[in-house]
């Protein structure tokens, strides 16, 4: 058997490469590797893939070339060897092998034979494929036995160039394909797509018609508006084939998620209006609009204006802090931090330093969340003592049933003890304002003053901990948020500058 495999192998070789002197040595490389596959274990496997990694692009190029349709050939090893190799080729590490891999299936795509094997190669480069695969990629999409896997390859790529070959299809198309296209598009939410998208939503054909709303809804684009909002009063606000009345709750939630909450209301509220008799409709999008308006920009009020009072986060941008800007990142707009891979530690401060101030956020615990506010803190060092820390902590939790009173949520840590009782549930959005002002602290946590101490009072016989505290004596520093491992959320943030002393 083993004798009969290598004389295919052989005869498949020669019959391509008989030319190039300088090739001579591949064929017979190729051969060898092919002879000793597929791989007994993963260790062996390994250094096959090393091996041919080693033939560089000509040599997997013509490894590739040996792809064979149904219809002709053993290949089922030659499949095994370059599937090993596009999986290889994508591990961390590995881009250079991606790369030549992209240059290497894009060749023998020229070589092969028959739609099967070229569609073999097309799914390998939906694996390794990058920019450079678009252009070898796009003349398969007007071949109407291999524009399916030419799509799925550009839409796993997913760049820029790669939806642009996918809208350009678009305008000569059968229906089916379109279909397929507009899938596409949609799914890869290229908002380039929507102008020529929209025609196809009001189409006879249902599929092709719902396939295009949806597409304009994931999109989201502000512009396609109109269209879905009128396929969905035509639908009368309730099920149709086309699913245009899904497809607008669903818009009205991309909009909010896409940061367009000022027109998601607005399309929220006209939809509330307009589907009182449907009632499924009607709650589903008095929802949506609950969760649009809670996605509005914070403002300040007219009487924090006149106080005089500055947004350092209204759930857009975190232009006005510095530090670890890697775990805490801005989501559904709010200040977050997971544990994640870093471990969820580190802190976030304001770029400004503040004396004296008012501080004011809202905070959403989860079970067990310990986080802090540090105040007139420098940018280096443990914030609880070359500052000072305010806690953040879910009182509730089981593990911390045991704390000293000064580690309890409100708390200056170590220094003054806060009240408690006056956390909402976890899960709930908690109100808390700081004021520092000389060596005066107080602490309101949902309208009840928590904490209301002097820090100079309270450690001039030494501190509850009895730590040193060298940041009670400062005067001025950052406010940061002080990670401890898990997950918590701020938004609302907002201080203002009281000055020095």
């Amino acid at each position: 058997m083993k004798k009969i495999f290598s004389i295919l192998i052989t005869g498949l070789l020669c019959s391509h490469f008989v030319q190039a002197q300088s090739a001579a040595d591949i064929p017979s490389q190729v051969h060898d590797l092919l002879s000793q596959m597929p791989a007994p274990d993963q260790q062996t496997l390994q250094q096959d893939m090393q091996q041919v990694a080693a033939l560089g692009a000509e040599g997997l190029s013509t490894l590739a070339a040996l792809v064979r349709s149904d219809d002709g050939g053993v290949d089922s090893t030659v499949r095994y060897a370059v599937g090993s190799f596009s999986f290889a080729a994508t591990q961390p590490g590995k881009e250079a092998w991606r790369s030549m891999s992209v240059t290497a299936y894009c060749n023998a795509l020229h070589e092969v034979a028959g739609r099967e094997a070229k569609a073999f190669l097309i799914r390998q480069l939906q694996i390794t494929g990058n920019d450079e695969a678009v252009t070898c990629l796009q003349p398969f999409l007007q071949d109407s036995t291999l524009d399916g896997p030419a799509i799925r390859a550009l839409e796993q790529i997913n760049t820029a160039n790669a939806n642009d070959a996918l809208l350009k299809a678009l305008s000569t198309a059968s229906d089916n394909t379109k279909i397929s296209l507009i899938e596409t598009l949609g799914r890869n939410r290229y908002t380039a797509a929507a102008k020529a998208i929209a025609p196809f939503a009001g189409s006879s054909h249902t599929d092709l018609r719902k396939v295009s709303l949806y597409a304009l809804a994931d999109i989201a684009d502000p512009a396609s508006a109109g269209i879905l909002s009128r396929a969905a009063q035509k639908a009368g606000y309730t099920f149709a084939p086309d699913n245009a009345t899904s497809s607008y709750l669903y818009y009205i939630q991309r909009l909010t998620s896409n940061g367009h909450a000022p027109q998601a209301i607005k399309e929220a509220e006209r939809l509330v209006k307009k589907s009182r008799k449907e009632t499924h409709t009607n709650h589903a999008a008095t929802v949506l609009l609950a969760a649009a308006k809670d996605r509005l920009p914070f403002t300040l009020s007219k009487e924090e204006k006149k106080e005089g009072f500055k947004i350092l986060f209204n759930g857009t941008s975190m232009d006005q802090w510095t530090g670890n800007l890697q775990d805490y990142t801005m989501e559904d707009g709010n200040i977050v931090i997971h544990p994640g891979d870093h471990g969820g530690h580190g802190n976030l401060y304001t770029k400004d330093e503040y004396g004296n101030f008012i501080f004011r956020f809202e905070f959403q615990l989860t079970p067990g969340a310990n986080n802090g506010i540090g105040i007139r803190a420098p940018l280096e060092g443990d914030a609880a003592y070359v500052g000072m820390e305010i806690q953040v902590l879910d009182n509730t939790a089981e593990m911390y049933k045991e704390l000293q009173p000064y580690q309890y949520h409100g708390s200056v840590y170590g220094v003054i003890p806060a009240k408690r009782g006056f956390l909402k549930p976890v899960g709930e959005w908690n109100q808390e304002e700081i004021v520092a002002q000389g060596t005066h602290i107080k602490v309101t946590l949902n309208g009840t003053v928590i904490v209301d101490g002097d820090i100079a009072e309270a450690s001039k016989n030494g501190t509850m901990d009895h730590r040193d505290h060298p940041g009670l004596k400062r005067t001025t520093g950052h406010i940061g948020f002080l990670g401890h491992g898990t997950t918590v959320r701020f938004r609302n943030i907002r201080v203002k500058d009281l000055g020095m002393q």
